[in-house]
């Protein structure tokens, strides 16, 4: 992207994590790491498969 080391190159990463955090992780009180890899699945589904996108216009 922009060279080794740039700290723009993770910035598509963090803001996921930002989003999976604020959406997922402190929204819910899991009772093991079953349930939090279920959720991130779960989460990860719907962000990537279900969720409308800013590009679509919707």
């Amino acid at each position: 992207m922009n060279g080794k080391g740039r700290s723009i190159d993770h910035v598509v990463m963090e803001r996921f994590v930002k989003t999976l955090k604020y959406s997922c992780f402190l929204v819910n009180d899991f009772k093991n790491v079953k349930e939090l890899k279920e959720e991130i699945n779960s989460y990860m589904t719907r962000y990537n498969n279900q969720r409308f996108h800013s590009g679509f216009n919707c």
